[in-house]
């Protein structure tokens, strides 16, 4: 049995809010099994200003889901333990830049987060699914403005 490979590029432009950002559905046909996951992506946050006291917290959390073709994505948060997630990881700095301005005790914030991180097994199937990379915030609080820019490679036989 020979394998197959399918490479999308889920991106936004701008997102915000305290519900979830769900990009796909990347269709796959009626796969025998799904054999491998790998995303890289960032995630940029847009400008921010940060008090002198001010706490870097509430990384938003970020996984990769399969779900039956036509099916609505589940929740990233409240159903962490179902059996259709392949990826789940809260966001972390990586790259920041602060600019700081004395006079009021304020820096201006901006920060990137990576998503990487590959699955790989076999999960036996035989019907059509649909995969999404989904992320919100675990808190409630909403997420602040952000892009996203990435590459999801998917194999399956």
């Amino acid at each position: 049995m020979g394998w197959t490979r399918a490479t999308v590029y889920p991106s936004t432009s701008s997102f915000s809010g305290a519900g979830q950002l769900n990009l796909g559905p990347y269709y796959i046909p009626s796969p025998a099994a799904l054999l491998r996951v790998e995303v890289h992506g960032k995630a940029n946050f847009q400008g921010a200003t940060i008090a002198s006291n001010g706490v870097e917290a509430n990384y938003p959390l970020w996984g990769v889901q399969w779900v039956t073709h036509g099916s609505s994505p589940q929740d990233v948060v409240s159903s962490a333990d179902d059996e259709h997630w392949l990826l789940r990881e809260q966001l972390g700095s990586d790259e920041t830049r602060f600019a700081w301005e004395p006079t009021s005790s304020n820096a201006a914030y901006l920060a990137t987060y990576s998503t990487a991180d590959s699955w790989a097994g076999q999960i036996q199937l035989g019907f059509d699914i649909d995969l999404y990379w989904s992320l919100k915030s675990p808190t409630g609080s909403g997420v602040p403005n952000m892009n996203y820019f990435g590459t999801i490679r998917f194999w399956w036989a």
